[in-house]
């Protein structure tokens, strides 16, 4: 449970900059929806639009995983490393291990990782916690993905679950 709150009540200027940098975050996440969305309207690849039951399942179970990955990589992982080998070793394996679970995925995500994880690993630093991680990844994966599922919910035809 320490790994996840941490053992400290985060400073207020903290949790504003946190703030900050949520709402960062979800801004980007729109906009680079709203683009991959535009990127798609040209395409002629079948289009079939996931009913809202099926959406809902999805992204509690996208959730859940989110918050066991953040709590993995940011938090057992991240600071078990940071015991061993000290913080810019640890954040460097973090983010070197990071960046390899996303080799499979494209491109464009695989080198997002490196900002991303830059960032994730420093916040759960500054708060001596996992939860700001995992929130922020959350987040991002939620705007992100609510949002192609708004901008394509008048394009595609239902599909039954």
């Amino acid at each position: 449970m320490e790994v996840l709150t941490g053992n400290k009540t985060p400073d207020l200027i903290l949790v504003f900059l946190y703030l900050l940098i949520f709402m960062v975050m979800v801004t980007i996440a729109f906009k680079q929806s709203k683009s991959a969305y535009e990127k798609k309207q040209g395409s002629s690849e079948n289009r079939t639009h996931l009913s809202p039951d099926f959406f809902i399942s999805y992204f509690i179970i996208r959730a859940l995983f989110l918050f066991v990955y953040e709590l993995w990589f940011r938090g057992f992982l991240l600071f078990d490393c940071i015991s061993w080998v000290g913080t810019p070793l640890a954040v460097l394996v973090n983010i070197f291990l990071y960046v390899s679970v996303h080799i499979f995925n494209s491109k464009k995500e695989m080198w997002a990782c490196f900002p991303f994880g830059i960032l994730v690993c420093f916040l759960s630093i500054l708060f001596d916690a996992a939860w700001p991680a995992i929130i922020l990844h959350i987040g991002f994966s939620s705007v992100y993905e609510l949002s192609m599922y708004r901008f394509n919910l008048n394009n595609f035809k239902i599909a039954k679950s």
